[in-house]
């Protein structure tokens, strides 16, 4: 008897290496690549749409000030955010620990701007007003940017670079929701 539990403990030790015999937490240290954050963002890519005039632009933006709209930008903020989860389970426990990996992108999609129909694709009012819109348009970029840095340094703030340790890999899901 003596002799198989010394077969089993050396197929365990040949199997496990040297993380059989190191406490679990020193193997997540050792094993579990540093955790990352990463947002991007995407270019806006938009549609132009001239085929309402300024008294629909009018109604569905600036109706309360008393302006005419005769351009009118339309998009949402859309996110898309990947969770991936470097980790290591302990053998006959099923212990798990890890360190996440988040990749998030933004943009504002789908993007209309809106040019009044009484001002035709290649009038002068036309370019007028889709050139004052293309500035909006930047500002939307730049605004994009800014609560990317933003939502980058709160995810990094949250998740930082510790190990997360589950009794079980089955815990995770519900772990990470929150």
């Amino acid at each position: 008897m003596r002799g198989r539990s010394w077969a089993v403990l050396a197929s365990v030790l040949a199997l496990t290496g040297c993380d059989y015999l190191r406490s679990f937490e020193t193997v997540c240290e050792a094993r579990l690549a540093p955790a990352s954050v990463a947002v991007e963002t995407e270019a806006p890519a938009f549609s132009v749409d001239s085929s309402q005039p300024s008294s629909a632009l009018t109604a569905r933006g600036a109706a309360s000030s008393g302006r005419v709209t005769l351009g009118l930008i339309e998009t949402r903020l859309a996110s898309t955010v990947n969770f991936e989860a470097n980790g290591v389970v302990k053998p006959l426990s099923g212990r798990y620990c890890m360190r996440p990996s988040v990749q998030v992108k933004l943009a504002f999609r789908p993007m209309t701007i809106y040019v009044a129909a009484e001002h035709p694709s290649g009038s002068c009012e036309f370019e007028l007003t889709l050139g004052h819109e293309m500035k909006h348009v930047r500002v939307y970029e730049e605004f994009l940017a800014e609560i990317a840095e933003e939502i980058k340094q709160d995810l990094q703030q949250k998740v930082g670079n510790r190990i997360y340790y589950f009794d079980s890999t089955g815990n995770v899901p519900h772990a990470v929701e929150r």
